[in-house]
């Protein structure tokens, strides 16, 4: 049951919002993949228990534990004198520790085969294509003010369906011995980039547009593909059709960036909060108080104000160890097309992350998981191929 849990909570992670509202105003937030991954934590500890073999974590746990201790103790100096509010704090405390130290654990503790990795990545890419069409329908339909689909923010459903085209794109050119080994025929990954790019073209969220643009480029480099490209000349025109149909309110928010807009100027102003809060506490900041009363739109500022200086350059030393270790793995899966295919989809998809992160909230969106999810799927995986070598 552990992999069946973990299997569901990695495809649906596209619908991992909040049953118990929006981040900001409710003081704890599970989503459908937490509750799995939750469920799946007993038949983890069990594994590990009979396992000889621990999964190793490639160089990842030092600079992760550093970080959760920085948490910790961040959290704990700020805690005292705001009794009153602690529970949402403690919430997004945990909420972080969860993300970059429980997922890889539990994830790793599943040994992972080539058909799992496959089954992963399409499935994804499969619950996707359900939110885009979803979105379609409801843009049919009149919401043309940015698509809110299925409680989820606009931002969300444009990064997901930004990810969806880069997974369809990686997918597409497997061999033709492959092609019955997989859920979704080729003519099938055409079908799903098409309702992924259009979907996010009708997003109006141009953060994802800018992560979808500079993970495709990443992507031609990577496979020395043209195709990549021409996804983004698909995807271009589709938001100027989009554009033309639109209303002159939602018109007039697609292509306007003066700072004295409502939306840019209530972004600025949070990340100005934000960055004052960090100047006032530059060493260990104010305890994960600033993503749930302020909400800065920029990673690094709400990194800094949380947990400080000292907490932000080990949050980059996780990020970074876990990106190189990724860029790494390729060595160790030359004739592993499965395995190399899966890697690709985590490293660009974890990058456009980081790129979406630099414009909108990082740690409440689905897909922020893909880094830390995927280094523990790889780490099982690598180490389980290893195993069979000998």
């Amino acid at each position: 049951m552990t992999r069946i849990f973990l299997i569901l909570a990695f495809i649906l992670l596209p619908f991992n919002v909040g049953l118990s509202g929006d981040m900001r105003n409710s003081p704890v937030v599970f989503g459908l993949s937490d509750v799995l991954v939750l469920l799946a934590i007993p038949g983890a500890i069990r594994a590990f228990r009979k396992e000889t073999e621990k999964p190793k974590w490639a160089g990842l746990l030092l600079p992760t534990i550093l970080y959760v201790g920085v948490g910790t103790f961040s959290f704990a100096l700020n805690a005292f004198g705001n009794s009153q509010h602690w529970l949402p704090h403690l919430s997004s405390f945990v909420r972080t520790a969860q993300i970059v130290l429980l997922l890889p654990w539990v994830f790793s503790s599943v040994y992972w085969t080539s058909k799992d990795l496959t089954l992963l990545q399409e499935g994804y890419l499969l619950s996707v294509t359900f939110l885009s069409i979803c979105g379609l329908i409801a843009f049919s339909r009149g919401t043309q003010a940015g698509l809110y689909v299925m409680g989820e923010h606009k931002n969300v459903v444009g990064l997901s369906t930004a990810i969806g085209v880069i997974c369809a794109l990686i997918l597409f050119p497997r061999r033709a011995e492959e092609e019955n080994s997989g859920l979704i025929p080729r003519w099938g990954l055409v079908v799903c980039a098409l309702l992924c790019g259009l979907t996010l073209a009708c997003s109006l969220s141009r953060s994802s547009y800018i992560a979808f643009v500079i993970g495709s480029l990443v992507l031609a480099l990577m496979q020395r593909r043209a195709v990549p490209l021409f996804g983004i000349g698909i995807v271009l025109i589709s938001i100027f059709g989009v554009y033309r149909v639109l209303p002159q309110k939602s018109a007039n928010y697609l292509v306007g960036f003066s700072t004295e807009r409502y939306n840019i100027a209530g972004r600025t102003h949070a990340n100005q909060v934000a960055f004052d809060r960090f100047k006032e506490k530059p060493v260990f900041g104010d305890g994960f108080r600033t993503r749930k009363e302020v909400l800065p739109h920029n990673m690094v500022i709400s990194s800094l104000a949380e947990t400080g200086i000292v907490g932000t350059l080990l949050l980059f030393w996780v990020i970074f160890a876990q990106m190189r270790w990724l860029l790494q793995s390729a060595k160790r899966m030359k004739l592993d097309t499965v395995g190399m295919r899966f890697r690709l989809f985590l490293l660009v998809g974890s990058l456009m992350v980081l790129v979406h992160s630099q414009f909108d909230p990082f740690w409440r969106r689905g897909p922020v998981w893909l880094l830390w999810v995927g280094s523990g799927i790889l780490i099982s995986y690598l180490q389980e191929q290893n195993q069979r070598a000998l």
